[in-house]
């Protein structure tokens, strides 16, 4: 009877024993388990908030595309039109516009802080525009015997 008992309090230590090592590598996979789920979460955070920063820089950039030709399509109507048309213009991004004497073109630049770089179009009127021009809110563009004139509308 002693020798049953030794050998079953021998086997409850040998089970002991394994259960402490299974408990000790359950520990450990759940840990490496965790490690790599916060690695993922981490890394799609990092993606998600990259995507945000491009799509707001794409939507930007479209707003200022959307403007420019909104005023060029806008000059080339009353310029067409003739003497003393005009039409109201909405500027959806703000950015300056100048014109370059030599060549007659006009040069829009975003004055948007999302880009890293200088944001330019650059468009070529029938009728003539002179000046330069700060514009961030809406305007009216009018034919006055030819050149064009922007007036904010305020």
């Amino acid at each position: 009877m002693t020798i049953v008992y030794l050998i079953t309090v021998t086997q409850i230590i040998a089970v002991n024993d394994r259960a402490t090592m299974f408990k000790g590598q359950i520990t450990s996979e759940y840990l490496l388990i965790s490690v790599v789920s916060i690695a993922l979460i981490a890394i799609s955070l990092t993606a998600t908030f990259k995507i945000k920063d491009d799509a707001d820089k794409s939507y930007e950039l479209l707003q200022f595309k959307n403007s420019v030709d909104n005023i060029y399509n806008a000059a080339e109507n009353v310029c067409a039109l003739g003497n003393g048309n005009s039409r109201k213009v909405e500027i959806d991004s703000p950015f300056s516009a100048s014109t370059d004497s030599s060549s007659g073109y006009v040069i829009f630049v975003s004055k948007s802080k999302k880009f890293t770089k200088e944001e330019r179009i650059v468009k070529n009127f029938t009728c003539k525009l002179d000046g330069e021009y700060s514009l961030d809110e809406n305007i009216i563009v009018k034919n006055n015997n030819g050149k064009i004139e922007v007036i904010t509308d305020g």
